[in-house]
Formats: C-alpha cells, sequence, structure tokens
C-alpha cells in the first residue's frame, strides 16, 4: 500500500503546532526539505521526530530568512516504511 506524502510548510506551522504535530505523528519519521527555485537545487535533513523535523525547519527557515534567499521553501515531509 503507497501512502501520500505528509507536507507541512513552516511558514503556516508557526500558529499550530500542535495541530501538526498530531497530523506528522502518523508517519515512521520525518525530514526537512529545502528547495531554492532560483538556483533549481534542493537539499534534505534527517530523520528526525515530529517535534524534532519542525524545530529543525523552522531554524532553517530563521537562517535562510537572516540571508533574504525569499525563493527557499522549507518542508516538513513524512516517511513512510513500505507495507
Amino acid at each position: 500500500m503507497r501512502h501520500s506524502p505528509t507536507v507541512v510548510d513552516v511558514r503556516r506551522l508557526a500558529g499550530a503546532l500542535a495541530t501538526a504535530t498530531t497530523a506528522l505523528d502518523t508517519c515512521d519519521g520525518y525530514v526537512v526539505v529545502v528547495i531554492d527555485a532560483v538556483i533549481g537545487e534542493a537539499d534534505a535533513y534527517g530523520p528526525f521526530t515530529a517535534a524534532g523535523a519542525c524545530a529543525e525547519a523552522e531554524r532553517l527557515r530563521n537562517e535562510m530568512g537572516r540571508g533574504e534567499l525569499g525563493a527557499v521553501t522549507v518542508s516538513v515531509i513524512g516517511l513512510h516504511r513500505p507495507d
């Protein structure tokens, strides 16, 4: 059985961390994905617990914001073990 990926946009996460963590708890683990649309590159960090992924995503978003990287998207993506 294939699972749909769980993607949480951390820009919306700040006000709803508890709700987002509950939604994320249905996964086996999490990675934080950073995508730079300007240069067409992506990087992934993890694996993390749900809370760890949210904290790392927020840290990276803040770090990218200080560098004025407006085209960078930071997301938390859930991982699912194959059945």
